[in-house]
This record gives C-alpha cells, sequence and structure tokens, in this order.
C-alpha cells in the first residue's frame, strides 16, 4: 500500500479494501501527499474497525486516547486495544499496558501492566524493555531486582530507544545492578546528549564540571559543562538550574 498513488488508495477505499481505508487515514493524519485531516483519519479507522481490521482498531484506540479527531474517550481507548490486543496487535499490548500502568482508562494494575510489559520484552521490544527495567528498579508489579532493572534497561538501550541512553548511564555510574564502570557511564550520557535528553545533559554537564575531583575518569571542561547544564535547564530542568545558580554564586 505504500508504495500506491493517492488515487489508487481512494479507488481501494471505495471497493471497501480495509487496508486502503487504514493507509488513507494514515496519510490524512500524517498530512502525507494530501492535507492533514485528523478527523477524516478517525472516521476511516472507524469504518475499517467495525469492519473487521485490527489495525483500525488499534489506531482507533489511538485516537480515542489522544484525542485526535473526536473527543478523547480513555476508556472508549482501553476497549479497543483490549480488543486488538486479544487479536495478536503488539502495539495494542503495548498501549494495554500502558493503559494498567498509569490508570488509564481502568483501573491502575502495575501487576497486569508488568506481565504485558514483559511478554512484549520477550519479543525484544524495546520499550517496553524499558518499563519492565523501571518496574524492577522501583518494585513495581514485580520484586525490586535492580541486576535485572540493569539487563533490561540496557536491552532497551542497545536497541536505541532514546529514553534509556541516560538511565543505563546513570546505572554504570552508580554501580546499580551492574559494577562502576565510567567509561560506559559516559558513552551513554553522551548518547543521550545527543538526543537533547535534558537528565543527560544535567548529569554529563555536572561531571564535566567536576573533572575527577570525586574519582570519576573525566576531563575537567568547565565551558562545555556550563553549556550542558544551560540546555538542561532551557528543558526546565530544576537540578540543572540549581548547579547554574551555585556556579554564579
Amino acid at each position: 500500500m505504500k508504495n500506491k498513488s493517492l488515487e489508487e488508495i481512494e479507488e481501494l477505499v471505495k471497493q471497501g479494501d480495509l487496508d486502503a481505508m487504514c493507509e488513507l487515514a494514515y496519510r490524512k493524519f500524517e498530512g502525507e501527499g494530501i492535507e492533514k485531516d485528523y478527523k477524516g483519519a478517525f472516521e476511516l479507522y472507524k469504518q475499517a474497525s467495525e469492519k473487521g481490521s485490527i489495525k483500525a482498531t488499534y489506531n482507533l484506540g489511538n485516537s480515542y486516547y489522544y484525542g485526535d479527531g473526536t473527543e478523547q474517550d480513555l476508556n472508549e481507548a482501553f476497549k479497543l486495544y483490549e480488543k486488538a490486543s486479544s487479536k495478536g496487535n503488539d502495539n495494542a499490548t503495548y498501549m494495554l499496558a500502558i493503559c494498567y500502568y498509569f490508570g488509564n482508562g481502568v483501573d491502575k494494575n502495575l501487576d497486569k501492566a508488568f506481565n504485558l510489559f514483559s511478554v512484549l520484552a520477550e519479543k525484544e521490544q524495546e520499550d517496553a524493555e524499558y518499563y519492565v527495567s523501571t518496574m524492577y528498579y522501583e518494585g513495581e508489579g514485580i520484586e525490586k531486582n535492580l541486576e535485572k532493572s540493569f539487563e533490561y534497561m540496557k536491552k532497551s538501550a542497545e536497541k536505541g530507544y532514546e529514553k534509556a541512553y541516560f538511565w543505563t548511564g546513570y546505572k554504570y555510574l552508580q554501580g546499580e545492578g551492574t559494577e562502576v564502570n565510567d567509561k560506559e557511564a559516559i558513552k551513554w550520557l553522551e548518547k543521550s546528549v545527543e538526543v537533547n535528553d535534558d537528565m543527560g545533559q544535567w548529569l554529563l554537564g555536572t561531571l564535566y564540571l567536576e573533572g575527577n575531583e570525586n574519582g570519576i575518569e573525566i576531563e575537567k571542561n568547565t565551558e562545555y559543562g556550563v553549556e550542558l547544564l544551560q540546555k538542561s535547564a532551557e528543558q526546565g530542568n530544576e537540578k540543572a538550574k540549581e548547579e547554574l545558580k551555585k556556579i554564579k554564586q
């Protein structure tokens, strides 16, 4: 479907092709070769879902979850995710876990959230691995286990999940669930800075300000440290703001 022209897609939609409905809805949502139309995308996903498309059911759930093209309705989103998940849609399973984790559209249930995230983590899904790590770290829905937390966070980071970069670096720096490794810590913190992560900017900036004063193998670079802290503070990071205040005193 991706390679078909807009005219071809629209003709297939007229014929009731469910994949074409989903593709046209996607293009309307993204404004890809056509004017952005969230309401139009919503209607197409709704039609395709009613005709049995699981992909459309998942995307319809997203429309309700985020309020795109319709009023936000977390309860309806949850029901749709549950339906699509039961038919094997992993994206819907992930969002179902998110709903249970945050209590969106359903009573908060960390046990169910952990179980669902774990199913996806076993399939090497990096965003699920991130949450499994977080839940092991906090002891949410599962007994606290720092080694498991590190294992899943690193897996997530290695797959390119940007939120995991900072925490992988932090765990190496603190020796949480693994041995302290300054070189690996700095490597992952630098990767977090590359994706404009405010926590990475704060921590790496602080490390460059201190240099090896605290036994960390890093060459002091005050100018770069301040630059990173300023970038972090501009994103609203309170820790970075505090560090900058100390410098000015």
